[in-house]
């Protein structure tokens, strides 16, 4: 009898034993789970696969140290950055995130001023304005200007004929067009192929936004809700019956090379 007695309490201790072990474990698995991500990115040698590890830690826990861990990766990511910085909308916090958007086209601004591209630098800088930056803090800025002012009188002539030569609503002497006339001439895969494959989706988008689309998805919304030309109509339909024939044939060119 007393040996049964003792069985059984061996066994409700073991039983209790494991029990608390199964509690500790489920208690403590998102602390595990965050330390497993933390340094599975730490050990990853491409930043885009550190910076995918550092978003799954982070969607446990949000820690400013990772914060900086993904902005330093994500800027190193030159061939992946917008296409992650996409990944981190609803996971970054919106200051946190808008600051990466503007650290991310500062530094793709600065490269396209250091290669002589100042139209792509313009455009970059545009961009980073959007997200909150001061223009002026940039690093070259009374270059750009210097080079601006110097070519400004041929622009101003270039823009009055193209204004004066079509029939759309649309003001093209504006920087707030990445292409302004794609509503009325084809355009190539050669001059399209310099931009990423974000920036083609917002040339894309761009099309459809003139007839004032109302876009889902959040970043389109942002983008051309701060645009002065962009009205939305929740009337427009949700295809291309809308658009022209120039605008239909780039579109479907746009899309094959998305």
């Amino acid at each position: 009898m007393n040996q049964e007695n003792t069985n059984n309490k061996t066994i409700k201790i073991i039983v209790g034993a494991v029990i608390l072990v199964g509690l500790v474990i489920f208690f403590s698995k998102d602390s595990i789970m965050y330390g497993y991500y933390v340094n599975k990115g730490d050990k990853e040698v491409e930043s885009w696969k550190a910076v995918q590890d550092y978003t799954d830690a982070l969607k446990i826990k949000y820690d400013d140290l990772l914060v900086d861990k993904i902005k330093l990766n994500v800027l190193q990511s030159d061939e992946y950055a917008t296409s992650l910085l996409e990944d981190l909308d609803g996971v970054l916090k919106s200051s946190d995130l808008n600051q990466l958007y503007v650290d991310v086209y500062v530094k793709e601004a600065t490269n396209a001023y250091k290669e002589g591209d100042y139209k792509l630098c313009e455009k970059e800088l545009d961009k980073a304005v959007f997200y909150g930056y001061y223009k002026n803090d940039f690093k070259y800025i009374d270059e750009l200007e210097s080079y601006n002012n110097t070519n400004s009188s041929s622009n101003n002539n270039t823009n009055k004929v193209v204004r004066n030569n079509s029939n759309s609503y649309y003001n093209y002497n504006s920087n707030e067009y990445i292409i302004p006339d794609s509503d009325s001439r084809y355009l190539t895969r050669s001059e399209l192929s310099r931009y990423t494959k974000t920036d083609l989706g917002y040339i894309r988008n761009e099309i459809f936004a003139r007839y004032g689309y109302v876009f889902s998805k959040a970043k389109y919304r942002n983008y051309f809700g701060a645009k002065s030309w962009y009205y939305p109509d929740p009337t427009v339909p949700d295809d291309e019956s809308i658009l022209n024939n120039v605008e239909r044939a780039n579109v479907h060119l746009i899309k094959s090379m998305e």
